[in-house]
């Protein structure tokens, strides 16, 4: 009687064989198309919120907001949004629904969302801070403010990164 001897893989490759060709998937050239069309959408959609924010600030009297932010632990909040007039007195955000666009994955096209003016204000925050510093709330994050200053028709990012630092000493007694 015959006993068979286990084949074991040495890691070779043998004479006879053969490159075995990898499947390259088509179906991901379309998508990469419609991921780099949200975007473009994306970024349109977030200039004109943007005024479309701001215009509704001046048409309250707000000259100034500022957003403080903390993140950390993959955890991210708006801390205090605080909003002024133009001669620096605290005012309280009105309570006003604005006409916001939201770009859409499934075509480069947009929605239009209601959303109360601190509601926009917030998210605005929050998308300014994904597209400049992504990592803001992942690890030991970061905090700061967003100042949206009316007369000047900007918001100014003012970004501190925690980092945490190791350091080996090494002392011979």
């Amino acid at each position: 009687m015959a006993t068979a001897t286990p084949q074991t893989n040495t890691g070779r490759r043998r004479e006879t064989d053969e490159a075995t060709p990898i499947p390259v998937d088509q179906s991901r050239t379309p998508y990469d198309a419609k991921v780099a069309a949200f975007a473009a959408v994306a970024a349109q959609t977030l200039a004109r919120n943007r005024d479309v924010l701001l215009d509704a600030l001046a048409a309250s009297g707000i000259e100034t907001v500022v957003v403080r932010f903390d993140g950390k632990n993959g955890y991210g909040q708006i801390e205090a949004m605080d909003a002024y007039t133009a001669d620096e007195t605290t005012i309280a955000l009105p309570v006003i629904d604005l006409a916001m666009q939201e770009p859409v994955f499934t075509g480069p096209s947009t929605a239009i969302e209601r959303r109360t003016l601190r509601g926009a204000v917030e998210i605005m925050s929050h998308t300014l801070l994904e597209r400049s510093h992504g990592t803001w709330a992942a690890g030991n994050g970061g905090y700061g403010e967003l100042t949206f200053e009316v007369s000047r028709r900007s918001v100014t990012l003012e970004y501190n990164k925690r980092v945490m630092m190791s350091v080996r000493l090494r002392r011979w007694l």
